[in-house]
């Protein structure tokens, strides 16, 4: 072999070489430049979740102070159920006088752009004369309902037409059910203080629930069935309020179901109460503290032996039953 064909054969390996380090040397940077793309995708996709979930846990919080009417959330737990995608439980209960009965769960499904898919609070109205009846639509019990105390309400197309739904009196029914626990909705004649009515509801019954009212005499009875604004109360049977704050979006007390009216106002809420005239109808009705705060009804729970002359009291104007339970022997009420 003479030098030039010893030349050839260098430079042929030469560039065997350096091709082959070109082309691990692409693979590399393409490898790397994947691995910083997947990594910030990954980064992006995590930030974006993390403030919906925030987001979500706020929405969450201001519909369990302000639209739960004796529903209260016992655990909460989110799973990812993709890369993008997580879902978000509460399970939940009613309290009847110190009973803690089953309701259905509010399920949440997140993604990248917000809220993809969530459970609603099903109420189905039947006609019954002489008025009407609410059942939940997944566990078919009772739904308590309050009336509006005026016979006008708007209707469709914008027409005002008389559509009165007569109060029902449904607590002195409960005479014929004995050994039982039961949940009653009762609206007042006036809205009324909150000392007025720790002082006007016997101490034989729980108070659950303050109900704020319609926010204006042309809402119809029908309707805002389970459409409810309010506040729950403790649940050691005392039926107590307190005047809160609000931290980090939580809320808690009086003050905590106003900001959280608010927040409700500005957020786009997955809730069955999602109409934000109603919510700003009932936020400007508000007073400044507990203290002066108004409210037009409440729910109450206990023994129907206790709760069947509840009628009776001048200040009732309509009494509507919710969920019923049987007492048993190995758990005692409340009251």
């Amino acid at each position: 072999m003479n030098d030039n064909q010893a030349f050839e054969k260098l430079i042929k390996k030469t560039k065997k070489r350096n091709t082959l380090k070109g082309i691990l040397t692409s693979a590399l940077s393409t490898i790397i430049v994947l691995l910083i793309i997947l990594v910030g995708a990954n980064l992006f996709v995590a930030n974006t979740m993390n403030k919906q979930l925030e987001l979500q846990d706020q929405k969450l919080n201001i519909e369990n102070i302000a639209f739960s009417p004796n529903i209260f959330t016992t655990g909460q737990h989110t799973t990812s159920t993709a890369w993008a995608k997580s879902t978000t439980t509460e399970t939940r209960i009613k309290n009847i006088d110190g009973y803690h009965i089953y309701y259905p769960e509010k399920t949440v499904q997140i993604g990248l752009s917000g809220t993809r898919n969530f459970s609603h609070d099903s109420i189905a109205v039947y006609n019954a004369k002489p008025s009407i009846i609410a059942k939940n639509t997944k566990t078919q019990e009772k739904e308590p309902i309050f009336f509006n105390r005026s016979a006008t309400s708007i209707y469709k197309n914008s027409k005002k037409i008389t559509l009165y739904t007569p109060p029902t009196h449904e607590a002195k029914t409960l005479s014929t059910m004995k050994n039982t626990l039961a949940e009653v909705a009762l609206t007042f004649d006036k809205p009324y203080s909150y000392s007025e009515i720790k002082k006007m509801i016997p101490d034989n019954v729980m108070i659950n629930y303050y109900w704020l009212g319609f926010g204006n005499n042309n809402t119809s009875t029908i309707e805002r069935v389970g459409n409810y604004i309010g506040l729950n109360a403790s649940d050691d049977g005392q039926g107590s309020l307190q005047e809160g704050n609000t931290k980090n979006n939580t809320y808690t007390g009086y003050k905590g179901l106003k900001q959280a009216l608010t927040d409700a106002i500005s957020l786009p809420l997955e809730s069955h109460i999602s109409d934000k005239s109603y919510i700003s109808s009932i936020k400007s009705q508000l007073s400044s503290n507990l203290s002066t705060a108004k409210f037009s009804g409440v729910i109450v729970t206990g023994k129907t032996d206790n709760l069947q002359s509840l009628d009776d009291l001048n200040f009732v104007f309509a009494s509507n039953v919710g969920l019923t339970t049987p007492i048993v022997p190995y758990e005692t009420p409340l009251k």
